[in-house]
């Protein structure tokens, strides 16, 4: 980012969701060990419609209530939209991300 003259940001990509330490722990590393100066934490959100259950990735069917009417929102572009609203080109990005894991498989 020193090299940056202009608007920059660097995004880690999550498989599910991460607590307040794994958090912390990202940002002070990035902070410590990095010349990053600008970055946000992305996961995919996945929730019940019929229940309001949150879901983790690649979750088809509720496990509290048994509906497979699953929500899906995640942030492209630097926007929270809807999974349903994507087009096909924020599709093909979020398809092309690499998720950081221990197995750094994407699930969506």
């Amino acid at each position: 980012h020193k090299l940056c003259n202009a608007g920059h940001i660097s995004y880690i990509e999550l498989d599910d969701y991460p607590t307040g330490e794994i958090i912390m722990d990202i940002l002070d590393y990035a902070y410590k060990q990095t010349n990053i100066s600008y970055m946000g934490i992305n996961f995919h959100i996945r929730y019940c419609k019929d229940c309001g259950t949150y879901l983790q990735s690649g979750v088809q069917k509720c496990n509290k209530c048994g509906s497979h009417n699953i929500q899906g929102i995640s942030r492209v572009t630097g926007y929270l939209s809807l999974d349903e609203r994507f087009g096909s080109g924020k599709t093909a990005e979020r398809a092309d991300r690499i998720s950081h894991t221990g197995n750094h498989t994407a699930t969506y």
